[in-house]
């Protein structure tokens, strides 16, 4: 063999490695790209997913509050569709023929969106427990309600009624001003809530709130000074059994109860959307229909919005999604047939 050709032979040996090296680096770099760009595309999907149920949700929203502003209480909820000529004040005497009333007692309808339907579930805020109300009795079925054990629920009721109350006088198991010194804590406002976060400074609650479901609070109570009293024509039935308020036993927060039939300005909504990589988003809020100003003819206050797991709530939540067929439009209050 001659030198030119062992040099030859020796040079392609060495050049062979780098080739596969190189090679090698391409392929892990493509790799690399790949993964990247799948990435990319699952941010985008996921971006444009939260872009479209921001939409809908805000189109569903819109149309519900405007469906409500603009409606008339009446027997049981909201007239959606007064006639003229009719007596707004004594709607439920006249043609049943002509209401079209939204029960404000859990009924849903749908708001028809680009981006598919959303349900509209409507209850009155006379539902929920007016927790403001200084009422030993509301609390105790508060902290029943929430699974409580008895022998705690007396001193949950106490330490929030200091908190909340204009005096300093401390209740028995209460807690006021030199209890939370001792702690370190924060004194109490001697005030209504105005959030439900407030319940965190609460002695003893900031414990409750970390043992249990924040939201499980949220849907149970609400701090609008406009509710007064729970109406039980618009408390949802399971809350009433865990209340201990069946319908045929009252007597024992009966002061509490009103059979008043009309709701009051204080709203309730929850509305369910499931967008196309089939996630379902809950949005709670609550709105007050009381005229501050000509500039804010209403109040809108978000509770929260969630992802659900569907896993956990079929029953409920795919029974509302599913069951949509005919179901009536928040405004024109007419079945809405899909082709």
């Amino acid at each position: 063999m001659t030198s030119s050709a062992a040099y030859q032979n020796k040079s392609a040996g060495f050049v062979l490695p780098y080739v596969l090296l190189v090679i090698a680096i391409l392929s892990f770099s493509l790799i690399l790209i790949a993964q990247r760009m799948q990435n990319s595309s699952r941010l985008l999907i996921k971006l444009e997913s939260q872009f479209t149920s921001r939409i809908a949700l805000n189109s569903a929203e819109a149309e519900a509050i405007y469906a409500l502003m603009v409606s008339v209480p009446a027997n049981n909820g909201y007239e959606l569709n007064p006639k003229k000529g009719l007596n707004l004040f004594r709607i439920e005497d006249q043609d049943k023929a002509l209401q079209e009333v939204w029960s404000a007692n859990g009924e849903a309808r749908q708001s028809v969106t680009p981006h598919g339907p959303v349900i509209a579930q409507l209850r009155d805020g006379s539902g929920y427990i007016p927790i403001n109300n200084i009422n030993e009795e509301v609390i105790l079925a508060l902290t029943k309600s929430l699974g409580v054990p008895t022998q705690k629920r007396k001193s949950l009721t106490a330490k929030l009624l200091d908190y909340i109350d204009e005096d300093s006088r401390r209740q028995f198991l209460g807690g006021e001003r030199s209890d939370y010194r001792l702690r370190q804590l924060s004194p109490p406002t001697n005030a209504s809530l105005r959030r439900i976060g407030e319940l965190n400074n609460v002695m003893e609650w900031n414990e409750l709130i970390s043992t249990i479901d924040y939201k499980a609070i949220v849907d149970r109570v609400t701090l609008n000074p406009g509710v007064k009293t729970v109406k039980m024509n618009f408390i949802e039935p399971s809350f009433a059994k865990q209340l201990s308020l069946g319908f045929q036993d009252t007597r024992s927060i009966n002061s509490l109860l009103r059979r008043d039939n009309y709701p009051t300005n204080v709203i309730r909504l929850a509305f369910y959307y499931r967008d196309f990589e089939n996630n379902v988003i809950l949005r709670k809020i609550e709105v007050d229909k009381t005229i501050a100003t000509l500039e804010k003819p209403f109040s809108r206050q978000i509770l929260y919005e969630d992802v659900l797991d569907i896993q956990e709530e079929q029953a409920d939540i795919n029974h509302l999604l599913s069951d949509i067929e005919g179901r009536k439009h928040v405004i024109y209050a007419k079945a809405y047939r899909y082709q």
